[in-house]
């Protein structure tokens, strides 16, 4: 039975990789009625609810997507299944709602995720953490609440430098995200008298950002926007110094 769910989660995958969205649904969906006409334990059906969420957010159904997180969720707790993967949903159930505009909920969400995460080895979810620190701290700068953001971006980026050089350019993207949205907020506190950090720190951070920047491909239009929110920012500390 493990092998034939797992072929239904690969198939479901690749069909959504393929954006044939209708039938990956059918798919999973079928394979919840049987797991529930066979009653299938939990461990079987979770994954699946999780899959039909992403098929559903991915089609901007958050409604549909946010119903099938928490019935994931809701079985995993019956289990008492896996912590990391129990984060994992809270962290995609936080991102639906943030997109929603129901922050509070989202924010609450990657608390949660948080929480769970904090429970296993750092060395295991280093990147679960960096991302849902990142998360609650744009929703924190969203809100106006700088000081708060800026503690959460300082651990994100503190996690994410833990695994640059690890070949992976995604990383140093993140990073160098990470860490212009954190001088973003350090600079506009440094504004209201607010800072905890000198010029000279927040240029370590800029020049961080450019070095990270620069292992990336310039063409790349994500890139593109990051060098452009460089120099900005650096445009900005130079008016203040």
């Amino acid at each position: 039975m493990d092998s034939a769910h797992n072929d239904i989660r690969k198939q479901a995958y690749q069909l959504r990789q393929s954006f044939q969205y209708d039938q990956a649904k059918s798919l999973l969906q079928n394979a919840l009625q049987a797991a529930d006409e066979q009653r299938l334990p939990a461990s079987l059906q979770w994954e699946l609810h999780y899959d039909l969420a992403k098929a559903y957010q991915e089609t901007y159904d958050p409604a549909a997507a946010e119903a099938h997180y928490q019935k994931a969720l809701s079985l995993l707790e019956q289990e008492k299944g896996d912590l990391v993967f129990t984060a994992r949903i809270w962290s995609s159930l936080g991102l639906l709602l943030q997109d929603e505009g129901r922050v509070n909920e989202a924010i609450d969400c990657h608390e949660r995720a948080v929480h769970l995460l904090r429970q296993a080895p750092e060395s295991q979810v280093l990147l679960y953490l960096a991302s849902n620190y990142k998360y609650l701290g744009e929703m924190y700068q969203e809100t106006g609440q700088l000081a708060k953001a800026r503690e959460y971006y300082r651990p994100s980026l503190s996690y994410l430098q833990q695994r640059l050089g690890s070949g992976e350019g995604f990383l140093y993207l993140e990073a160098a995200t990470v860490a212009l949205l954190l001088v973003a907020v350090e600079l506009e506190l440094l504004v209201q008298g607010k800072g905890q950090m000198s010029a000279a720190s927040v240029e370590a951070l800029l020049s961080g950002a450019r070095n990270w920047l620069s292992e990336l491909e310039h063409d790349d239009s994500i890139v593109e926007q990051r060098w452009a929110e460089w120099q900005r920012l650096r445009f900005l500390l130079n008016k203040l110094v």
